[in-house]
């Protein structure tokens, strides 16, 4: 399978760390190291991502569901019954002089791999300052990625497929990927780099 191609059977609720490191680009056997794992959730494959404390105790676990982006699927993440959205990365956070605060697991993976302290937000919305605040305290730089930027490139991408949904019925072309599509081309357009 050429990386970055999802098969069809990852359509809904099928995101196995194989599918996820191909798609993302990043070897798998570093994401096992980070604690990814393939579960089971409503009888079908899905990605377990634990979060963790700067201690390495685990506080709670996002359930990945998809890989592309279908919401006649359901949700692609889900957390785990009790537990509450907080920053990803803690336990590798160390004590840099530079932080780069991007939205998303996947972002602090790629930056990991690539050896660049990271802190995820599981949701651009997500920041608490209480909650967060005391964690980015006493590093010189924090780094914040335009953290909707790509929030407001998939609302576009939807909105322009939402007018188009009669000429996508008739089409051989799935919605997933249509969207991915749309959503490219948008990014070209724009200038923005995904």
């Amino acid at each position: 399978m050429p990386l970055g191609d999802i098969p069809p059977e990852q359509h809904c609720n099928s995101a196995t760390v194989a599918a996820y490191a191909a798609l993302k680009q990043l070897p798998e056997s570093f994401l096992r190291s980070l604690g990814l794992a393939d579960i089971r959730h409503q009888g079908a494959p899905a990605l377990r991502i634990p979060y963790r404390d700067r201690g390495g105790a685990e506080t709670a676990v996002r359930i990945r569901r998809l890989l592309g982006d279908s919401r006649s699927c359901g949700p692609r993440f889900l957390w785990r019954r009790g537990d509450r959205p907080q920053l990803y990365g803690l336990e590798r956070l160390g004590s840099p002089d530079h932080v780069v605060l991007v939205e998303g697991e996947s972002d602090c993976h790629t930056l990991w791999h690539h050896g660049i302290p990271a802190l995820g937000l599981p949701g651009a919305g997500t920041w608490n300052e209480e909650r967060e605040g005391p964690h980015v305290d006493g590093i010189a730089r924090v780094i914040v990625d335009e953290l909707s930027v790509e929030d407001r490139l998939n609302e576009e991408a939807r909105e322009v497929l939402a007018q188009h949904m009669t000429h996508m019925e008739r089409s051989d072309i799935t919605y997933s990927e249509m969207f991915k599509k749309v959503k490219r081309e948008l990014a070209k357009k724009k200038g923005i780099v995904l």
